[in-house]
């Protein structure tokens, strides 16, 4: 586990492993890459349909 800055003490708090398992699961998201590498998938097929959709327009609107 990475070294934290805890200022606040906030690591020991009571015990219960709360804050513990909470950046546990944070860096088990950056390790795997998160939901962040399915965006750039998302945004692509956003630009390719609209831009298919805005070409039929355009085609119908010329014939």
């Amino acid at each position: 586990m990475k070294d934290f800055d805890d200022p606040l003490d906030l690591l020991n708090d009571d015990g219960d492993g709360a804050v513990e398992i909470c950046l546990l699961e944070e860096e088990e998201k950056l390790i795997k890459g998160g939901a962040s590498n399915k965006s750039g998938c998302c945004f692509v097929l956003l630009m390719l349909t609209s831009s298919l959709l805005i070409g039929a327009w355009c085609v119908r609107q010329i014939v």
